[in-house]
């Protein structure tokens, strides 16, 4: 379970928003946002709560989920399966 501010979202729906993404989503990491006038078909992320346009955001349920959190979602998941599993 993934938490934000006011949302939660389990593993399978970070799984649904990387298949959502995946067409999207860049190869390459990308450079940190400067400040720049919000597209008009912008979207707010639930979880870090800028706005960013459609190609880089989806939805599951009532949570949108940019590509840059999806991507943090992914590590945390990472992190924590790792942790779990039993030492050899």
């Amino acid at each position: 379970m993934i938490a934000g501010t006011h949302v939660y979202m389990c593993d399978r729906c970070v799984a649904q928003v990387a298949r959502q993404l995946t067409p999207r989503r860049p190869l390459t990491p990308r450079q940190p946002l400067t400040r720049r006038r919000p597209p008009v078909d912008a979207v707010r992320c639930r979880f870090c709560h800028q706005l960013r346009s459609k190609d880089e955001a989806t939805s599951v349920g009532s949570a949108t989920v940019c590509v840059d959190c999806l991507g943090v979602m992914e590590g945390v998941l990472a992190e924590a399966e790792q942790a779990s599993r039993p030492a050899t």
